[in-house]
């Protein structure tokens, strides 16, 4: 669900799991950047996100951590 988010802004990731599956989906549209950009990449969909994105990402992150115990 978090990565979703950075999807729909066309976040690009290094994990070959989530590239495969975000590139089978029809609306996935990856931005061209090189790999050594990736972490400035980040950074960059991180400061489109809208409050309600980031709302829910903060929601999502503490369900996990609660999840795992921590």
């Amino acid at each position: 669900m978090r990565n979703e988010i950075y999807a729909r802004h066309g976040m690009v990731f290094r994990e070959p799991q989530l590239r495969d599956y975000f590139e089978k989906q029809s609306w996935y549209r990856p931005e061209k950047i090189e790999e050594t950009q990736l972490a400035a990449h980040k950074q960059e969909v991180d400061s489109r996100l809208n409050k309600f994105e980031k709302e829910n990402l903060e929601r999502i992150i503490k369900f996990d951590l609660k999840k795992r115990g921590q």
